[in-house]
């Protein structure tokens, strides 16, 4: 059976013909591969539209997961490294307790402007720039000289540009030290990683030394 799946503001609708008496119908995609019947001549079916509609459910399936992977992802979870070792009845402990984002360079604000208050100034004051701009230089060209009103405004609304321009450098300027402080937790955690992994492996020799002493003569 041929049809057409359409998409609208009230869901998704499946349009198809009737295979006995070719009347054009329609039903909601939700009702696809239920049993119904052609209301003009008796004749049962399913309706069509099953694979799309399996794929809808798992594109929401999927959509609704989402949130929660994001959630597990950057959950702050206290990380501890504790390596043990017994090497001629002396313990080598060596314990490392960090915070996983700050590990990891700290965390990104999605907000950049939280982080910037001279940045939201700077905007704020833009806008109120061209609205007062706009106010006076219409005044000015209404009762006056219409030049005079429109210089007003393209004035204005150069002034708000520049702070514009100011408020995106500092924006920049902000998020490049955020990268900088990012990189340099990886770089820290990487020699962490190193020196743990040369201690594990330091007690390893040892433990070999231990285990397999040299001939004496």
């Amino acid at each position: 059976m041929e049809y057409t799946v359409k998409h609208g503001l009230l869901g998704a609708k499946v349009l198809y013909e009737c295979d006995h008496c070719h009347s054009e119908l329609e039903s909601p995609l939700k009702d696809a591969d239920q049993d119904d019947k052609c209301p003009y001549c008796g004749h049962r079916f399913k309706v069509p539209g099953g694979d799309e509609l399996r794929q809808q459910e798992e594109a929401a399936e999927e959509k609704k997961q989402e949130p929660q992977v994001d959630a597990v992802a950057h959950q702050s979870i206290p990380s501890e490294t504790h390596v043990k070792a017994v090497t001629d009845g002396q313990t080598l402990s060596a314990v490392t307790t960090q915070s996983a984002q700050r590990s990891n360079g700290g965390t990104e604000n999605d907000d950049p402007f939280s982080e910037s208050p001279i940045a939201v100034i700077l905007v704020g004051l833009g806008c109120l720039e061209i609205i007062a701009a706009a106010i006076v230089g219409n005044a000015i060209g209404v009762n006056g000289s219409i030049a005079l009103g429109w210089a007003i405004f393209f004035s204005g609304l150069f002034s708000a540009l520049v702070l514009f321009g100011f408020a995106s450098i500092i924006l920049n300027v902000k998020e490049a030290a955020n990268r900088l402080r990012r990189i340099e937790g990886i770089l820290q955690k990487e020699i962490r990683g190193q020196d743990t992994r040369q201690a594990s492996q330091d007690v390893r020799e040892n433990d070999a030394a231990a285990a397999f002493p040299p001939w004496r003569s």
